[in-house]
């Protein structure tokens, strides 16, 4: 115990003998929480449009105008999720035939044995005609095509995003090969306890999703 914290419990006894001992000493009440009110217009002016020519709010303009302290601001958007500095976008596809490529992929999740359907629907007059005869002499190989802006529903694309996420993007490498020895060490790493991508959702409850999502602005 501090001298300082002993000099002011002998304060108390000399002040109100042992029975101020026995309880905590009365303290300035602390600061009203936030009213709700405030809450619900930091929430909804984050949601809009910020002032002038600004792309984002940012916490200083934000709390200059519902007149907040800094890390009040921040301490709500916190417990809302809320990041108005980073942006988020998600690129609609203008494929005629994404519906029926979604519906094809995602069912090859649901039913991993290729079907002769499926060996129909392989666009193989977008392939060089080498590529098309190999495919004639082996026809238990299909193509199955991703639309376009569609990588999201490729699962090669998706453990890139995983891999460039847990080991790439915050790492350090100093050559080429620095970065191939990374990347086979964490290939081999994943490998020895792969869990394989599953799409959980059948093509159709993911099509409806996408047509929920607000049409972006020309």
């Amino acid at each position: 115990m501090s001298r300082p914290a002993v000099w002011r419990w002998q304060r108390r006894y000399a002040e109100a003998g042992v029975a101020g001992l026995l309880r905590d000493k009365t303290r300035a009440p602390g600061k009203k929480p936030v009213a709700i009110e405030t809450v619900n217009k930091v929430l909804a002016l984050t949601c809009g449009d910020p002032p002038g020519e600004t792309t984002h709010w940012t916490g200083r303009a934000m709390a200059k105008t519902v007149g907040l302290a800094l890390h009040t601001v921040q301490r709500i958007w916190r417990a809302n999720r809320l990041q108005p500095h980073r942006l988020r976008t998600f690129n609609r596809s203008t494929d005629p035939a994404f519906a029926e490529k979604v519906e094809d992929i995602v069912g090859l999740s649901h039913h991993p044995v290729c079907c002769p359907q499926h060996a129909r629907r392989c666009r193989a007059r977008l392939l060089h005609p080498k590529v098309k005869a190999w495919l004639t002499r082996h026809p238990r190989w299909v193509f199955h095509f991703t639309p376009t802006s569609g990588s999201w529903l490729n699962a090669v694309e998706s453990f890139f995003s995983k891999m460039t996420r847990q080991r790439i993007r915050r790492g350090v490498f100093r050559s080429i090969a620095d970065l191939q020895t990374a990347i086979n060490r964490y290939l081999k790493q994943h490998n020895d306890d792969p869990k394989p991508f599953v799409w959980t959702k059948p093509a159709d409850v993911i099509l409806a999703k996408l047509d929920r999502l607000p049409v972006p602005s020309v």
